[in-house]
């Protein structure tokens, strides 16, 4: 059976260099495309794939335009297409019903599985619960002293659009200012964000990682991590054994969603308790499997793709 992996984003991206390992197959380079990456017509999708002999095409994102026209061009050319989901289940507007789905959808745990079960999206795409490839084969290491800061995007940086300034996370951000200063902090901006210079203004101590590393290798080594409940470092964060310490931000998710796997802190002080913690759980991967499925992803992935559709 041939695979060509579709990567749309870092994240899916990496989950698709690890996938890669177990189900070998082709690779095509969609940020190659620079800004038109997420606009790509049906007449650009039907060039760009004709090219390739495969089965199963595996997409890091279906609900932008150039995913849905992948999905299109699949059904239509007989082609299975198998979405693997790259980051929390956020944003939800988009995705109950979209014009076109997936053959598949991998998702990462039981909370999101359950939710989709309730949308019209789960009698049109068959739903599988796998976890995520990145985390395949994670070795827990022992903690250094610092905290891991992933801080919500201040300006959103997408390509072909004008940037997007969002001051509900700059002041949540400055709740935190001067936090460097009390204890070790390493901040890893999104890959997205434009106002790093925002943030090096608010925290001149800090060590600031570069956008474009992996922020498991970090996330592996800190003592916690600090960021707020819509981001997937969270999962990051359950996946290496480390307790997030939640900003006090407006999220989709509820204070508490995370239970043992994070500590809600209301202000800094809160942070700095947070800090020297630890998670606290008697049975770590079924209590982490509403979150994120822990295990070989990888292996998962590949008994689904082989059973065959």
């Amino acid at each position: 059976m041939n695979i060509l992996y579709a990567d749309y984003n870092k994240v899916s991206d990496a989950a698709f260099a690890v996938l890669g390992k177990q189900l070998e197959g082709l690779k095509l380079d969609l940020p190659a495309f620079g800004e038109q990456i997420n606009v790509l017509s049906t007449e650009c999708i039907d060039v760009l794939l004709k090219v390739y002999d495969f089965d199963v095409i595996m997409v890091g994102d279906i609900f932008w335009p150039t995913g849905q026209n992948i999905c299109d061009w699949s059904k239509r050319n007989n082609k299975v297409c198998c979405f693997l989901q790259h980051g929390q289940w956020i944003y939800i507007d988009n995705k109950k019903n979209p014009q076109h789905v997936p053959s598949c959808t991998f998702l990462f745990g039981g909370h999101v599985y359950d939710m989709v079960q309730t949308w019209p999206y789960a009698k049109r795409s068959r739903v599988e619960v796998v976890g995520n490839p990145r985390y395949d084969n994670l070795t827990i290491t022992e903690s250094e002293d610092f905290l891991y800061f992933a801080p919500p995007v201040i300006l959103e940086q997408i390509e072909g659009t004008k940037d997007r300034l969002n001051e509900v996370a700059r002041q949540s951000i400055v709740e935190y200012k001067n936090l460097d200063k009390e204890i070790n902090l390493m901040i890893h901006p999104h890959y997205r964000e434009g106002g790093i210079d925002i943030l090096k203004g608010m925290f001149p101590n800090a060590q600031f990682i570069d956008v474009h590393d992996d922020p498991l290798p970090y996330v592996l080594r800190c003592k916690s991590v600090l960021t707020h409940r819509n981001s997937t470092t969270v999962l990051d964060a359950i996946a290496c054994h480390k307790l997030s310490v939640i900003m006090d931000k407006p999220s989709f998710y509820k204070k508490g969603y995370f239970g043992p796997f994070a500590y809600e802190a209301l202000n800094m002080k809160d942070v700095i308790l947070g800090f020297d913690k630890e998670v606290e759980v008697y049975n770590y991967e079924e209590e982490a499997y509403p979150y994120i499925c822990l295990g070989n992803a990888s292996e998962r992935i590949r008994n689904v793709v082989q059973s065959g559709f």
